[in-house]
């Protein structure tokens, strides 16, 4: 039994000691990004979404908050897939870092990707935050440090991948479980069929079917390990997906905190991932998604993710923004005029976990949230 002490937060402000682990997953219903704290002052950051009260990365207005450098603490950058609500702000919290590398997967190294981000920037690109100009950006810093950087190249994540340890006491360990070599090939020939269509108009790399190509990490600090299972969906096919992660780890060491992938949905959600690569009873937490109708996590993935554990948390509810205009006229000629109309998530939140380090096995697992962050069971209809 993991045990946790719940509270809701008012010292957001406050930096974990060298000697605390701390987990903090930030999410609208539209973005996600979650720093790691590895002990003694070495952080990294996965994903980025935008603060909606400095309208920077919600990684830097943290690290500023709490009086840590990014220029020196940050490890690592990493980006788990290209999924807009994945990347926003990434290049400019990437170039705020200086002493990081930055860690994308290994389909991104492909001739098939750079070929399509490069086309498709320089074809009427119409920039403004997606997926393609946050990577031109990031090719762009890369190169400028190419120079004077210890990491001018991008580092490949892919299954078994380790990508940064630390050796001292206590050591530490970032290590990728995806994409597995047959979702490589598989997200490479997708890519090779998209090009022909590079002389369109396009602003957001396509999504792979599934998130083949996506990142999932697994962190050791010390005997603590966590589970970070980005947007990897599950698949019939054991070469792909969640049961390619399960089939090359289990028999490991078990994780003891979570955090749900494809923001709590049924299709990335497996029992052989709950009762090989789990403890019982974990934390877990994940962020919503709201785009138009779609909604996650719904009330019956609500269900089926407490009935795995009680300790579950999401950043906000999934539920979209309204119009504030009260004589509707802007809400009249948008929708008069515009195609497709999707409110913006009208919601933030900040759920952190922290933990000794020295004494993993007696130290509990402190939760406080922030903003409207909750309890998943808060979700459920009354």
């Amino acid at each position: 039994m993991i045990s946790c002490v719940e509270s809701r937060g008012n010292d957001a402000y406050l930096p974990p000691t060298e000697g605390e682990v701390e987990i903090s997953i930030f999410g609208p219903g539209y973005g996600e990004c979650i720093l790691v704290h590895l002990g003694l002052g070495d952080w990294i950051a996965i994903d980025s979404c935008i603060d909606p009260a400095t309208r920077d990365p919600i990684a830097l207005s943290y690290l500023n908050a709490i009086c840590i450098d990014p220029e020196t603490m940050l490890r690592v950058v990493l980006a788990t897939h290209w999924d807009d609500d994945h990347v926003s702000g990434l290049a400019q919290l990437f170039r705020s870092a200086s002493a990081a590398k930055f860690v994308c997967s290994s389909i991104m190294r492909s001739n098939e990707f750079s070929a399509l981000v490069g086309s498709w920037r320089l074809s009427g690109f119409l920039p403004g935050g997606s997926g393609v100009d946050e990577f031109a950006q990031i090719i762009d810093e890369l190169g400028q440090r190419a120079k004077d950087s210890r990491y001018p190249t991008p580092v490949f994540a892919s299954e078994g991948k380790l990508i940064w340890e630390r050796a001292s006491s206590p050591s530490a360990e970032v290590r990728a479980l995806s994409p597995s070599n047959a979702a490589e090939v598989a997200a490479i020939a997708r890519l090779s069929m998209l090009m022909g269509e590079s002389d369109k108009l396009r602003r957001r790399i396509p999504c792979i079917e599934n998130n083949h190509a996506c990142v999932v990490l697994s962190i050791r600090i010390a005997g603590i390990y966590i589970l970070l299972g980005g947007d990897l969906q599950c698949r019939a096919d054991r070469a792909f997906g969640w049961l390619a992660v399960v089939d090359g780890n289990a028999g490991r060491e078990l994780h003891e905190l979570y955090k749900i992938p494809h923001h709590g949905s049924a299709n990335a959600d497996h029992d052989e991932v709950w009762s090989k690569l789990l403890r019982p009873a974990l934390p877990a937490v994940t962020t919503p998604y709201v785009n138009g109708r779609t909604r996650l996590p719904s009330p019956e993935d609500c269900r089926r993710i407490l009935k795995r554990t009680t300790r579950a948390y999401v950043t906000a509810s999934p539920a979209p923004a309204k119009f504030r205009d009260r004589d509707r006229t802007v809400e009249k000629t948008v929708r008069e005029t515009a195609k497709c109309v999707q409110l913006v998530p009208g919601r933030f939140g900040h759920i952190r976990l922290r933990k000794k380090i020295s004494s993993e096995d007696e130290a509990e697992w402190e939760i406080a949230l922030f903003g409207d962050a909750m309890h998943l069971a808060q979700l459920l209809p009354i």
